[in-house]
């Protein structure tokens, strides 16, 4: 059975029972969360319209999500695909319920990993990694008919400011996007300093880097929770240092972050859990995160995503025929593949990534 959208009713659900064994492959670089501080990580609309709406609340009734547009639900998951596999300027972006109804338009060197659904209005912001330019996705022709690809995807798209960045220094890491639809950017993979659009230093803080953008002002470090406005620091106290898979804001202060259950298990043997940490810095665990679903081998730490309904989605692998496939679990619900590549969907998953709001 394909679960279809969200399914919970809103909110993540309360502690749990130990969601037994699950298979996570690679490991990969994700970041840790430490006792006294550290937590990582980290539609529809457009042309003729469609059915999404940017900034709305999470559609957590089982509906089938489909994107028409380029104006997406920063609520939900997407994936971030391609109409013909090894092909770079074939990107596509479907809703994994719909996989079959895709937006195109992207240039070759979209960094889906980074893209992020700025809330405010549904735009998907992202990074060209050629000449580290940011941008707002305008899509062409949506959605795709089974045409020829846009030629120059990427006139139509405007671009970001980024002060005082350089053009021959830029080297993004990510840009972060809060729930309030602020944008901020660093001009360099390891700096410290975050500017706002017009160039104002926001925050930096080298022992403790930003990691996620919050409701209200506030932002995760390494550390601590901060009020970006006042430069207020407050330590987390009770988050065990794990690796951290993902991380989602949560009104009206709150943090989401998914992580390891046990930081001595093997990557095979790991089982992931989540734990919400508050404005004082107070870190509970919510509970762990189900077995992974009869026939799937492994899923990928790496690039793991958080939907508004508390669902934790992660690309995987099959284990009969090896395709490519999308896992949704909830806490104390359900364990499905939500996507799988053995139906022959339109978007495939060829160096594919898991894209939402913050």
């Amino acid at each position: 059975m394909l679960l279809a959208a969200c399914t919970a009713n809103g909110e993540p659900p309360a502690e749990a029972g130990s969601g037994g064994d699950v298979s996570t492959a690679g490991g990969g670089d994700g970041a840790t969360a430490g006792a006294a501080g550290g937590a990582g990580g980290d539609g529809g609309g457009g042309e003729g319209g469609g059915d999404g709406e940017g900034g709305a609340g999470p559609e957590c009734d089982g509906a089938p999500v489909t994107l028409t547009g380029d104006v997406l639900d920063p609520g939900q998951v997407y994936l971030d695909g391609t109409l013909e596999e090894g092909a770079c300027y074939m990107s596509a972006v479907a809703h994994w319920s719909t996989p079959s109804s895709a937006v195109v338009g992207f240039p070759c060197h979209f960094d889906g990993r980074n893209a992020q659904i700025r809330p405010t209005d549904g735009r998907l912001i992202y990074l060209d990694s050629e000449d580290d330019v940011l941008l707002e996705f305008r899509c062409e022709g949506c959605p795709y008919d089974g045409g020829e690809y846009p030629l120059g995807p990427r006139a139509n798209d405007p671009v970001l400011p980024t002060p005082p960045c350089e053009e021959d220094i830029l080297a993004y890491t990510h840009f972060l996007i809060s729930p309030e639809g602020a944008v901020l950017h660093r001009c360099r993979v390891d700096a410290p300093t975050w500017y706002d659009p017009s160039g104002n230093e926001v925050y930096a803080d080298p022992d403790s880097p930003l990691l996620h953008l919050g409701h209200g002002g506030l932002a995760l470090t390494e550390r601590s929770v901060v009020d970006l406005a006042t430069s207020a620091s407050t330590p987390i106290v009770g988050l065990p240092e794990r690796k951290v898979h993902t991380v989602r804001a949560k009104a009206p202060d709150r943090f989401l972050v998914v992580i390891d259950e046990e930081a001595d298990r093997p990557p095979e043997e790991s089982r992931q859990e989540l734990w919400e940490v508050d404005g004082t810095g107070t870190a509970t665990r919510l509970g762990a995160f189900p077995p992974l679903p009869a026939g799937v081998l492994s899923v990928y730490a790496i690039g793991a995503k958080l939907d508004a309904c508390g669902g934790l989605l992660q690309i995987g692998e099959a284990d009969d025929d090896s395709s490519d496939v999308i896992v949704r679990r909830e806490i104390g619900g359900a364990s499905e593949v939500v996507y799988t590549e053995a139906t022959e969907p339109l978007v495939r998953m060829h160096g594919a990534s898991l894209i939402t709001g913050p």
